[in-house]
C-alpha cells in the first residue's frame, strides 16, 4: 500500500515514519517524520488510504492553520492547537510542535 500512496504524492519530499522499522511512536510517528522534513508545512497521511486531490487541499490551505482531508477537528474546550490528522492534512510544524511544548509543560 505504501508504494501506491507515494505514487499519488505531488510533493518534492517524502519522509516515511514506519513504526515497524523505526521506534514505534504509534500515531505520533507522523510528528517524528515532520521533525525530519525540510518544509515548514507538511502533508501527513495514514497508511490505509489514498488521497488524490492534493491541488485542492493546497488551494484551501490557510497559513498557520491545519487543513484536513478528514481528521479530528478542534473540539470545543480542548485540542484546538493540536492537529490530529487521520486521512491526511497539511500541518504547519509550528502548530504541531507548539502544542507538544504546551503538553509537556503540564505532563512531563
Amino acid at each position: 500500500m505504501l508504494k501506491r500512496i507515494i505514487e499519488t504524492l505531488p510533493y518534492d519530499e517524502v519522509v516515511v515514519w514506519d513504526n515497524s522499522i523505526r521506534q514505534d511512536f504509534k500515531i505520533y510517528g507522523r510528528f517524528m517524520a515532520m521533525a525530519e522534513a525540510k518544509h515548514e508545512v507538511c502533508y501527513t497521511q495514514d497508511d490505509d488510504c489514498l488521497f488524490r486531490h492534493h491541488a485542492k487541499l493546497v488551494d484551501e490551505y490557510e497559513e498557520g492553520v491545519p487543513t484536513y482531508v478528514y481528521g479530528h477537528y478542534p473540539a470545543e474546550g480542548g485540542y484546538g492547537d493540536l492537529p490530529l490528522p487521520c486521512g491526511g492534512a497539511l500541518v504547519p510544524k509550528s502548530v504541531a510542535f507548539a502544542a507538544f511544548d504546551r503538553y509537556f509543560e503540564h505532563y512531563p
